[in-house]
């Protein structure tokens, strides 16, 4: 509803079984605060939508905040994103004053395959792993 999803990323399918378009997802908005779509206008469904994905994202800082206040990190240290939310990980960084990377730019794989590897990072990893023992 809010349009940062890529839909290339989202791989699954809807809770209800039905479409992924925007009156589609703003019906199922609806129904899981019980109401029906047409109760609201759809400038209503995309308050909510937002409102909701301020408040994913304040879940986000506060963990990055807890890790912080640590003090285990470098004061430097970037904010590292992979998967399909990794819009809300940009704006995280961003809020923080801290740079940030995409979890392929670490992994070292070809510009090619950086989307990929940023969607899939800990399968990506756990493979990386197994290679690494292959060749002890």
């Amino acid at each position: 509803i809010t349009g940062e999803l890529d839909p290339a990323l989202d791989q699954h399918r809807t809770a209800d079984g039905r479409g992924k378009s925007r009156e589609e997802s703003m019906r199922r908005l609806a129904r899981m605060i019980g109401c029906d779509l047409g109760q609201a206008p759809a400038a209503r469904w995309e308050h909510l939508a937002g409102w909701l994905a301020q408040a994913q994202r304040r879940l986000v800082r506060a963990a990055c905040d807890r890790q912080l206040s640590r003090g285990v990190l470098d004061l430097h240290a970037p904010i590292v994103g992979l998967g399909a939310g990794t819009f809300v990980v940009k704006r995280v960084a961003a809020e923080l004053g801290r740079e940030y990377l995409d979890f392929a730019a670490l992994a070292g794989v070809a510009p090619h395959l950086c989307d990929a590897i940023d969607v899939c990072g800990p399968a990506f990893a756990v493979a990386r792993l197994a290679s690494l023992r292959e060749r002890e």
